[in-house]
C-alpha cells in the first residue's frame, strides 16, 4: 500500500467515526459529514447552508450543527436554560479521531 493509499484509508475511517459519533434523529447532520480531497490536502467537514434551508436541497447542509455540541446555556433562548444532551459529542469525537489518525499512521499525539 502505497503512503497516500495509507493516509486516504485512515481519512476514510477518520470520516466514518466522525458519521458514527454524530447525533442522529433525522439524518441530516450524519448526511452533512463530508470529504474533500486536494492536492496535498483532505479535509473532513460539517457542510453549512447554502443559502436554501429549506426542501429537498438544504438536505447534507446543517447550519446548526454548532447547536448539537455547545453548551445550549450561551444561546439565545429557546435553547438558553436547556440542557444540551449531545453537548461535546464533535470535541470527544474530535479526540477518538486524533488518536485513531496517529495509531493507523504510526505517528504520536502530544
Amino acid at each position: 500500500m502505497t503512503e497516500y493509499e495509507r493516509i486516504r484509508t485512515a481519512a476514510l475511517r477518520a470520516l466514518a467515526l466522525l458519521k458514527r459519533r454524530a447525533p442522529y434523529d433525522t439524518g441530516n447532520l450524519h448526511d452533512s459529514i463530508k470529504i474533500l480531497y486536494r492536492t496535498g490536502e483532505i479535509h473532513i467537514y460539517i457542510s453549512g447552508a447554502d443559502g436554501n434551508t429549506r426542501g429537498t436541497s438544504a438536505r447534507g447542509m446543517a447550519p446548526y450543527a454548532k447547536y448539537t455540541n455547545e453548551p445550549w446555556s450561551q444561546f439565545k433562548p429557546p435553547l438558553a436554560g436547556r440542557k444540551n444532551p449531545n453537548e461535546g459529542w464533535y470535541d470527544r469525537a474530535v479526540i477518538e479521531i486524533i488518536n485513531t489518525l496517529a495509531a493507523d499512521l504510526g505517528g504520536e499525539v502530544k
